[in-house]
């Protein structure tokens, strides 16, 4: 194809030269992280609704790409993520300009600042390629950067964009499970002073709604019981739970569980647990 640029700030389609190409970024989602793999190259991100269009590089395009579909990202104030928010993934086009092997030793990041010499993305901010691979930020960069994280504040627009674009199975999580390892370190990670409740007193309002779940038929644990005729076996009434039952037919817990046990009748009445 040719790559012949109209002008300045603006490319077609057929402009662009490119190894891969995938037209919906939502609907191909599994096929691009399948295909990249291992990958490492040039991407080219295109907005199919105005033409505008953002390059960048990956030694991992796997893990690079992947960070376009994490709301946390999304949230970044970049041009490009703000872009993705106001148009959604349908509207997007993936090209993949240079492909190679993960462990080839092409400089990537010359090969991005070529393609961004060559096609002057609007959406790049900076018309020059950089790698964070080996920059350190000082100690002291380092707590800005996490008090901004800490304090920035989301538009309600922002939140309901995120919210939309994120959710059930187009959350990068969905319909996956955390390891018992990771359930063990994020576990540990919010025990004591890192739990975000530490120390703090918890209202009236909401001891009695965390109540109200774990009360009747709400707690997990609660285990129905079925009472039938010890004659006829007929059912005559079923509780929500153990408690309900003992104090309609009067029996301490142990009595209870014991005829439940035992299955044997008390005063006409088998008391059979229910799931």
């Amino acid at each position: 194809m040719s790559t012949y640029i109209k002008n300045k700030y603006q490319i077609n389609k057929e402009d662009i030269s490119y190894e891969i190409y995938y037209e919906n970024m939502e609907e191909a989602k599994d096929i691009i992280f399948k295909d990249l793999k291992n990958k490492k190259g040039i991407y080219l991100l295109y907005n199919n609704l105005d033409d505008s269009f953002y390059i960048g590089s990956g030694i991992n395009l796997y893990i690079r790409l992947n960070t376009y579909y994490y709301p946390s990202r999304l949230a970044d104030n970049r041009l490009i993520s703000k872009t993705i928010l106001n148009v959604g993934h349908s509207n997007l086009s993936l090209f993949i300009l240079e492909l190679y092997d993960i462990n080839d030793s092409i400089n990537i990041i010359e090969r991005e600042q070529y393609n961004i010499n060559m096609y002057l993305p609007n959406l790049n901010i900076l018309q020059f390629a950089s790698s964070s691979k080996d920059f350190k930020h000082s100690p002291e960069t380092k707590v800005l950067l996490s008090e901004y994280a800490k304090n920035r504040i989301f538009t309600q627009e922002t939140r309901d964009k995120l919210s939309k674009m994120f959710t059930k199975e187009n959350n990068p999580f969905f319909g996956k499970e955390h390891s018992p390892d990771t359930k063990l370190i994020m576990s540990l990670k919010k025990q004591g002073i890192n739990n975000p409740m530490f120390n703090k007193p918890k209202s009236q309002e909401f001891m009695a709604y965390m109540r109200s779940f774990k009360s009747g038929g709400n707690n997990i644990n609660a285990k129905s019981v079925f009472v039938y005729d010890a004659n006829t076996l007929i059912l005559l009434n079923v509780f929500e739970t153990k408690t309900a039952c003992r104090e309609k037919y009067s029996m301490t817990k142990a009595t209870l569980n014991k005829y439940i046990k035992s299955g044997l009748s008390k005063d006409g009445k088998i008391f059979k647990e229910g799931k």
